[in-house]
């Protein structure tokens, strides 16, 4: 009876014990917890901070690209940028303070060269050089901060897990009271087992993800970030395939921009899906810009389509690449094995790869409109020097190649200093006038304020004589240069013989 006795008051004072531990470790746990939110909550206010900043920028960058730009509407699009950055300084710390000040220095000097370059600043180099590093800048560390606050919500679970493998070792403690240690010893290994498997998962979770960011921020192209972007969806879900869906430029239909994986079958990118079709997830994904899982491909006639069956594909999942609330294209993950719902993890990870699809999507619009509008004539809607400067040489190697001769041409309408809106009337009726005179193979340029230059391909020397002496006969006091290539002068080399030879009289210049 004594010994009973003992044992009782032995078990009662072991099961207090780990009661108190318990709550011990639940006070310590919400402690943790609340701080590692906290910390999750201001990195992801700090990652939405400069997100808005470059989108102010990218703002103030399009509008001083305008034909009109409109003074009041750029200075709200500085000021939206300047409270962005202020709203960072106040979330962030002493080195988020150094980071915002340099953000801010790189955007005094990106004004300072916008206002210093004058009308259709926002195209030339050194303001294209100056947004391009900035913008760069702020997707960096908006995505720094990113992968920060995933690294914050993946210390906050691995304090959980830990927290748990404690509590059931405390609570196998008190089991032990009543002789079961050898429950005791296998949960406290399964629990270190799968604690092991998870830091490893999320260790590789992190690289996948951090690859797509670096490859995102360091290269341009349209198509290697996008594939990094599925090569990692297919990494941290055990897929079979990954594939990213977006917009074709005509507005059609779908296309496949890119896709990675061990079944992806040859001639896949660039497909084009109709969006009259029906039975598709892709399609239904992008219109509803919803989740779908379909957890057997073969059975659900909702996703019928021809063009989105993967060979050996049990499952898919169709995640839409959204960007502000729009749909911007979808990522369809597809395994071999049935999947009936999708971790957290998984979920977590594929939405962070998805974000960046999007940026990769947005950036290269963007990007594209930009290089675009650096190489057009605001007035007459022609090439500008730049354009024409790339072109020329393009064009002298087909000849080189193509064994026919090209001319290039220099007409220059007297009156070096722009005389108001009547100057800029005759420029664009002449260039009017002009276009209707040309070939479709024919360059025509707006070289300089009274300058314009052409590319004659496939054109004899004396046929250029007769097309350049047509176009300057449209203004009379013009004068006008021509030159066939010679087979060996470089274009700069031609374009200055050809300038060497313009003289201040209407007259027409030609030289072989």
């Amino acid at each position: 009876m004594k010994r009973a006795h003992a044992t009782y008051r032995l078990a009662s004072v072991g099961l207090v014990a780990v009661l108190l531990f318990l709550a011990g470790l639940a006070i310590v746990n919400a402690t943790t917890t609340r701080t590692a939110a906290d910390a999750v909550e201001r990195e992801t206010a700090l990652s939405d901070a400069y997100g808005q900043a470059a989108q102010a920028l990218s703002a103030q960058q399009r509008e001083a690209q305008s034909p009109a730009p409109r003074r009041g509407r750029f200075d709200d699009h500085v000021v939206a940028f300047r409270e962005a950055l202020q709203n960072a300084r106040l979330r962030g710390d002493a080195g988020e303070a150094r980071e915002v000040a340099a953000l801010t220095r790189a955007h005094e000097d990106y004004l300072t060269a916008l206002m210093a370059s004058g009308p259709a600043a926002g195209g030339s180099p050194a303001v294209w050089e100056r947004f391009e590093r900035l913008d760069r800048r702020l997707a960096e560390v908006a995505r720094a901060r990113r992968l920060r606050a995933a690294d914050r919500v993946y210390d906050l679970s691995q304090r959980g897990d830990a927290t748990f493998v404690r509590t059931i070792v405390a609570f196998s403690a008190g089991l032990l009271l009543l002789g079961l240690f050898g429950g005791l010893i296998r949960a406290f290994q399964q629990r270190r087992r799968a604690a092991e498997a998870a830091q490893v998962q999320g260790e590789r979770d992190l690289a996948a993800v951090a690859r797509a960011t670096r490859e995102l921020s360091n290269n341009l192209d349209e198509t290697s970030a996008r594939t990094e972007i599925c090569r990692a969806t297919v990494e941290v879900s055990n897929a079979l395939m990954a594939v990213l869906w977006e917009p074709d430029r005509d507005g059609w239909g779908l296309k496949v921009s890119a896709a990675a994986g061990a079944a992806v079958p040859a001639g896949l990118t660039g497909l084009v899906l109709p969006l009259s079709d029906e039975g598709s997830g892709v399609l239904r994904a992008y219109a509803t810009a919803e989740w779908l899982l379909v957890s057997d491909l073969a059975a659900d006639p909702l996703v019928a389509h021809p063009l989105e069956r993967v060979p050996g594909a049990v499952s898919a999942l169709y995640r839409p690449v959204i960007r502000d609330g729009v749909a911007l294209g979808v990522l369809v993950v597809s395994w071999t094995r049935r999947i009936t719902t999708i971790s957290d993890r998984v979920a977590a990870v594929t939405s962070l790869l998805a974000q960046e699809a999007s940026v990769a999507i947005e950036r290269t619009e963007l990007v594209a409109r930009l290089r675009a509008a650096s190489r057009v004539d605001e007035l007459t809607g022609l090439m500008n020097r730049l354009a024409y400067d790339h072109e020329l040489p393009r064009e002298l190697a087909r000849s080189r190649r193509d064994a026919r001769p090209v001319c290039a041409a220099r007409i220059v309408i007297p009156g070096a200093e722009p005389d108001g809106g009547a100057r800029d009337r005759v420029l664009t009726d002449l260039t009017r006038r002009w276009r209707g005179d040309l070939r479709l193979t024919d360059v025509l340029a707006r070289y300089d304020d009274g300058e314009f230059a052409l590319i004659l391909p496939a054109c004899t020397l004396a046929d250029g004589l007769m097309v350049a002496e047509r176009l300057r006969s449209a203004a009379p006091d013009a004068t006008a240069s021509v030159g066939c290539w010679d087979g060996v002068e470089s274009a700069q080399e031609l374009l200055g013989r050809i300038g060497a030879e313009l003289e201040p009289q209407p007259v027409l210049a030609a030289r072989r």
